[in-house]
């Protein structure tokens, strides 16, 4: 995972302080099945993009590709770089989605919740104002 980790901390209710983190991109490496898809290899992959202006986040357009995106998200400080050892192989996949799914990273594209529009032939009822 690259998570984003600033340097905000929340105050709740009861005074205790939390820490912020958003999960950018979840992804498995590694595996007999997958050589040459080590975390080193894909780490290495993902590092041209970590040179990116931060500020573009809120200076353009959303970008579209997933290169753009990369380029785009990974720009954010600090990032960290956060794994997990699983010994199963055969429950890495299921993982992944399970993670993909709590978190939605907006660098993943596969598996992802997405809005549906709810399409009706039938009206919907309007809504009634309280008096």
């Amino acid at each position: 995972m690259f998570v984003w980790c600033p340097a905000i901390q929340l105050t709740m209710a009861d005074e205790s302080r939390r820490s912020f983190h958003q999960v950018l991109y979840i992804g498995q490496a590694g595996g007999a099945a997958q050589r040459g898809n080590t975390l080193r290899n894909r780490f290495k992959d993902y590092k041209k993009h970590l040179r990116g202006n931060p500020e573009r986040l809120w200076t353009e357009e959303p970008p579209t590709t997933r290169a753009d995106r990369l380029t785009y998200y990974l720009a954010l400080r600090p990032l960290e770089f956060w794994f997990a050892t699983v010994e199963d192989g055969s429950k890495i996949q299921n993982l992944e989605n399970r993670l993909i799914n709590l978190y939605n990273p907006p660098l993943n594209n596969r598996s992802r919740p997405r809005l549906r529009a709810r399409l009706s032939s039938t009206p919907q009822p309007a809504l009634r104002e309280r008096s």
